[in-house]
């Protein structure tokens, strides 16, 4: 399976749609998750300028102003979403995976900066992953990072981050890499 999560900072400019096509055609991208479009509406046209064929399905969460947003595609081939919750942090598409006949659950991340908020959006990402039988694919923008030396000229906020890897390791079961 080819995935490919992008935080694009901005999908509104031909540069990025170009740089967007180009990889997902190159590497045959079957999932894609982008994180901050900044775009508040995303029809079908702009899917067709990003995507390297037709067999597509995909859901957008809305921007608001000029942060966030959150667009997720997938070949419709080979993944059938029959249980969709789209959020302002995430979407979530649980479904069959048809080459495999299994139950999977697609979940496109882009975390708040406040940690209080992001308490609340793993609580909720846990809520729906004890509810559901599916294998999770997490993907997106963790606002987290796993060690102080990635945080380029920054305090960061290791408090997000260790509740990130306590909840992805003991209740998630993510395996890193």
């Amino acid at each position: 399976m080819r995935i490919l999560t992008w935080n694009i900072r901005g999908l509104n400019s031909d540069t990025k749609t170009t740089a967007v096509r180009n990889l997902t055609r190159e590497h045959r991208v079957k999932v894609m998750f982008l994180q901050e479009t900044k775009m508040e509406l995303i029809r079908e046209p702009t899917i067709r300028k990003i995507w390297y064929d037709d067999d597509f399905g995909f859901i957008f969460s809305a921007s608001t102003g000029k942060s966030e947003g959150l667009l997720s595609i997938w070949e419709k081939s080979i993944f059938q979403p029959d249980k969709v919750i789209v959020k302002p942090s995430f979407i979530y598409l649980s479904g069959k995976w048809c080459n495999e006949k299994w139950k999977l659950a697609l979940v496109n991340i882009y975390s708040p900066n406040a940690p209080s908020d992001q308490v609340q959006l793993w609580k909720e990402l846990l809520e729906l992953k004890n509810m559901d039988e599916a294998l999770w694919l997490l993907g997106g923008d963790f606002n987290a990072t796993i060690s102080r030396d990635e945080r380029a000229g920054c305090c960061g906020n290791s408090f997000s981050s260790v509740n990130f890897i306590n909840l992805s390791r003991k209740d998630i079961s993510l395996i890193y890499r």
